[in-house]
């Protein structure tokens, strides 16, 4: 009983503070399957940007957006882009990294990206796809801004074709992690 009543009162702080904010509490609802059929990603977050930039640099590796991986849930491992496509040819255009290969366990996974993996048991891969935040409507965060329009643009074409092509794949639960700005430093070169 008194869960219930902390969690109604944090809701209904929550519902305040963003009303006074300037931001309609209908607009922290997140895209859901029901809201969006066309999409039915499983979601994770890393609730910074460093946080996932950290995690694939202390691999070795470059941290990409807007692409997908293939992991190996036996292995433990993250497939090369070669790999990947050896397995499932069609996702293929979703796998924009091409020099991606690194050991990750299910632990690291779970606690980097806040998802529950499923069981290896009933699933040999799962697909992880890393991309920007998305408001309610399926739109990314600033495409309301016409500098950025269509950048965003394309990135939900791109996502929405990952999407389509997942659910082709009907033994590989797949994963849209929203990677937020927070943190984030703009490079200059």
């Amino acid at each position: 009983m008194k869960i219930l009543l902390w969690s109604s009162l944090l809701l209904l702080a929550s519902a305040f503070s963003a009303f006074a904010n300037n931001v309609h509490p209908q607009d922290l609802i997140r895209l859901t399957d029901e809201q969006n059929k066309i999409e039915q990603w499983r979601l994770g977050t890393t609730k910074r940007w460093d946080t996932f930039e950290q995690y694939f640099l202390k691999k070795g590796q470059k941290a990409f957006y807007r692409c997908g991986y293939l992991y190996d849930l036996e292995s433990e491992e993250v497939l090369s882009h070669d790999n990947a496509i050896s397995i499932y040819e069609e996702i293929e255009p979703v796998l924009i990294d091409k020099n991606s290969q690194f050991p990750a366990s299910h632990s690291e996974i779970e606690g980097t990206f806040n998802i529950a993996l499923p069981d290896k048991k009933k699933h040999k891969y799962v697909f992880i796809y890393f991309d920007l935040p998305v408001k309610k409507n399926g739109n990314y965060e600033f495409s309301d801004n016409p500098n950025s329009r269509k950048y965003l643009e394309k990135a939900q074409a791109h996502r929405q074709k990952a999407a389509t092509i997942l659910k082709g794949l009907k033994t590989v639960p797949w994963y849209r992690i929203e990677i937020p700005l927070i943190g984030f430093k703009n490079q200059q070169f």
